[in-house]
């Protein structure tokens, strides 16, 4: 039997999106390479002769009485009274917000700990020239990390209070994950493209993010169609 793949809540989501929008993954690729999650793991090798030789002997051993001990009295004690395991707590998530650039433009908001890289920040400018932003001062609130359920509202509030401090007159968001901190759960892009919220932000855009418009390209005329939908939003 094929082991099944495990996805994270924001590949879900991606892989939602995919569904929503009607893209088809290439043919020489399986969801999870294309959305990066981890392979199953390979077919174990046939069994030696001895190991064949050992399951056998197993299979020929008398069963024991249904409802007898499997394991001797003594032995049973003995597990019953071991000292008990700790089990320690899960560890408190571990993220931040920053923000930097210039104030009264347009704010891109991402999931980084730092502005984009050289080849997405041009993608950036290429972006914002096609929809008449060039000009426009420009800066970015980043989430770093990924906020537990617990610490979401903290992460929400936090994102934006940032914006706010740039005065921003419009506010691109790129991705499902920061996307996600901000609705408060796991949300893909065609999901929130399918029934916008302002979140309390102005002329608020939401599309896919610049490294996977980069290494994707099939994502970049959905996400044309965003960005012609939020420069239609009234002022």
């Amino acid at each position: 039997m094929v082991a099944p793949h495990t996805f994270t809540p924001n590949q879900l989501a991606l892989l939602q999106d995919a569904v929503l929008a009607g893209l088809a993954f290439d043919v020489q690729e399986t969801p999870a390479v294309w959305l990066g999650a981890a392979a199953p793991a390979a077919a174990s090798a046939a069994p030696a002769a001895a190991t064949l030789a050992a399951m056998a002997a197993a299979a020929a051993a008398p069963v024991a009485p249904y409802g007898a001990p499997v394991l001797p009295k003594a032995t049973l004690v003995a597990a019953t009274a071991a000292a008990p395991v700790a089990v320690s707590a899960p560890a408190a998530s571990v993220w931040d917000v920053w923000h930097q650039g210039a104030t009264g433009g347009v704010v891109v908001v991402v999931s980084a700990a730092t502005p984009p890289t050289v080849a997405a920040a041009t993608l950036l400018q290429n972006i914002l020239r096609a929809v008449g932003l060039a000009a426009a001062p420009l800066a970015f609130v980043g989430l770093q990390g990924s906020p537990d359920k617990a610490s979401q509202p903290a992460a929400k509030q936090k994102l934006l209070a940032a914006v706010q401090a740039l005065q921003a007159q419009q506010v691109l968001v790129l991705g499902q994950g920061v996307l996600g901190a901000l609705v408060g759960k796991p949300l893909g892009v065609e999901g929130w493209q399918a029934a916008p919220q302002a979140l309390g932000l102005p002329r608020l855009g939401v599309t896919y993010p610049l490294e996977l418009l980069l290494a994707k390209p099939l994502f970049k005329s959905l996400a044309w169609q965003h960005l012609q939908r939020w420069q239609q939003l009234e002022a």
